[in-house]
């Protein structure tokens, strides 16, 4: 989440200022400096929450976001980037960038990725085939699997999320990169344990809300930003090789690292139709 929206009863004057100073705040200090920066985007930034009659709820919000972003388009850090599928952009996309190909996709409700199911699995066949690409990273809003107290609820978990990860898997993907439940957990489901298999990167919070995990032997809450860093030079040919990526998670205010080795080797969790799943924390 990007900005404090998913509200109806925002004024555009608020909802603009919010995008305004996202822009100006975050954006800026990165695409001045010649770095693209993209992101999922989150509920609060443009749910896609739809109502009876099949329009989206937040509209209103979708326009905004769409509207920040494509402004930054226009940027010239932008020109590193080999778009492999932007006609939806911010909502879905898909690039390339140097050695590695990266799939967004709107996962800011539980469903909306499963009706443009068709695209992604195109995106997914193009980097799957394409020998240049040697890492393959998805992004989305919401986890496959639940990880967080609080966020356990079948509408905070991508809706396919069990057929997903398959789908993720046979494509050699790497890794999915998921937020909304704010707690830091590296994991694959527990027919991966021990093989290689698509990670699911859960983020914790850098802002509001960090939670807790779904196991007691959890530590308290707290704020991190994690850094996974891809090899320009592939030092192994075989998915999922770990010496291809180095992945740090530390603390925004301080600095201090947060292994993840501290965190529960197990989480009993379930997937976004409700059927229980075991995540097992992934070291890298």
């Amino acid at each position: 989440d990007l900005v404090a929206g998913q509200d109806t009863t925002l004024s555009n004057e608020r909802l603009q200022s919010m995008w305004n100073e996202w822009q100006r705040v975050v954006a800026e200090p990165f695409v001045s400096r010649g770095i693209p920066f993209l992101s999922a985007l989150g509920n609060h930034d443009a749910s896609a929450e739809r109502s009876s009659s099949g329009g989206f709820v937040f509209a209103r919000e979708r326009m905004a976001a769409e509207s920040a972003w494509n402004s930054l388009l226009r940027k010239t850090a932008y020109a590193s980037v080999e778009w492999l599928s932007r006609e939806q952009f911010p909502f879905f996309y898909a690039f390339k960038f140097k050695s590695a190909g990266v799939i967004g996709f709107d996962g800011s409700s539980a469903g909306e990725v499963s009706r443009n199911r068709a695209w992604l699995e195109r995106q997914l066949e193009l980097l799957a085939n394409d020998t240049s690409v040697k890492s393959r990273i998805v992004i989305g809003h919401l986890p496959l699997f639940a990880v967080a107290k609080g966020r356990e609820t079948v509408g905070n978990i991508l809706f396919d999320s069990s057929d997903l990860y398959q789908l993720f898997n046979n494509y050699r993907v790497d890794f999915y990169v998921s937020g909304h439940h704010h707690a830091f957990y590296p994991a694959r489901p527990s027919q991966q344990k021990g093989d290689y298999g698509t990670v699911l990167l859960a983020l914790g919070a850098m802002g509001d809300g960090p939670r807790k995990l779904l196991s007691p032997a959890a530590p308290s809450p707290r704020h991190s930003m994690s850094i996974l860093d891809v090899a320009q030079s592939i030092l192994h040919p075989d998915f999922f090789a770990p010496e291809n990526f180095k992945l740090q998670t530390l603390s925004p205010f301080d600095g201090l690292l947060q292994p993840s080795a501290l965190l529960p080797e197990r989480l009993e969790s379930f997937d976004g139709r409700g059927r229980p799943v075991d995540l097992w924390r992934f070291d890298l």
